[in-house]
């Protein structure tokens, strides 16, 4: 059901990112790529979209746009640039350790979805994939909280660290 489910960022592992995750990533991000990174910068580790979008923005060879808490308003503009693939990279309950990263296919993504945001990351998939073609993947890390006001936790600064390692290794 999960792609690569159980491969971890240990807790404190900063800088580790499981390789068979990078491998798969590797071989799925082809041709045009629009990174959309999801999530709101008040709510603890729900910042993870932002925060990845933040620092790889102008480094790697994909469009990124920082959605915040609001994806579907970007379905148009990203339907526009008629991307091969686009990457969905947002915090999700996948019942994963906190920092945990997990590679999710459109299969995994329910109806209802277990995303931190409003609109079902399923139909954006079928969007996507009706609108250009696209291919749709979601990067998700599992928060260890998402309350307003505070601020994220460390296995969630060690994920965004590895994501965007991985991300500049493979588009550049």
């Amino acid at each position: 059901m999960v792609l690569l489910a159980g491969d971890k960022i240990p807790p404190g592992g900063l800088g580790v990112f499981p390789e068979k995750i990078k491998s798969e990533l590797a071989k799925k991000l082809t041709g045009k790529v629009v990174i959309l990174c999801v999530g709101s910068r008040s709510r603890g580790d729900d910042i993870f979209g932002p925060l990845v979008a933040k620092r790889i923005s102008g480094k790697v060879s994909a469009q990124v746009i920082d959605a915040e808490n609001v994806p579907e308003n970007y379905l148009g503009k990203i339907a526009k640039l008629s991307p091969d693939v686009v990457l969905l990279v947002d915090a999700a309950h996948f019942d994963g350790a906190p920092g945990e990263i997990r590679l999710l296919d459109p299969q995994d993504l329910a109806e209802s979805s277990f995303s931190t945001h409003s609109a079902s990351l399923k139909l954006i998939e079928e969007f996507f994939r009706a609108e250009c073609n696209s291919k749709v993947f979601m990067l998700a890390a599992q928060p260890r909280h998402v309350s307003f006001g505070v601020p994220p936790s460390p296995e969630l600064i060690a994920a965004v660290d590895s994501v965007v390692d991985m991300l500049a290794e493979i588009l550049n």
